[in-house]
């Protein structure tokens, strides 16, 4: 009787939990490797991409500076409220 990882007298183990077979590796593999922000931007290509596909203009000027106006305001914003964070963080330290 085959005991628990055998599969009869042929000595073919079954891979162990965790466990991987050499040469084979899976894209999660190289995806872990990589830092977020290259993940981010990939993410954010692929986005750019199907939407150049659908829609031709969509990185005309005019979209462009439209989107640059746009998130000129958002940045504006973000600085005030990290400005906040930053000495809020300096006004519990001292």
């Amino acid at each position: 009787m085959p005991t628990t990882g055998q599969r009869g007298n042929d000595g073919i183990n079954e891979m162990k939990k965790g466990e991987r077979r050499k040469g084979f590796r899976l894209v999660s593999d190289y995806v872990s490797k990589l830092p977020a922000i290259y993940i981010s931007l990939l993410l954010l290509f692929i986005i750019v991409i199907i939407f150049v596909l659908i829609n031709r203009s969509f990185l005309s000027i005019y979209n462009l500076k439209t989107i640059g106006n746009l998130t000129a305001i958002l940045q504006v914003v973000s600085i005030f409220l990290l400005e906040g964070l930053f000495l809020s963080y300096l006004w519990c330290i001292c």
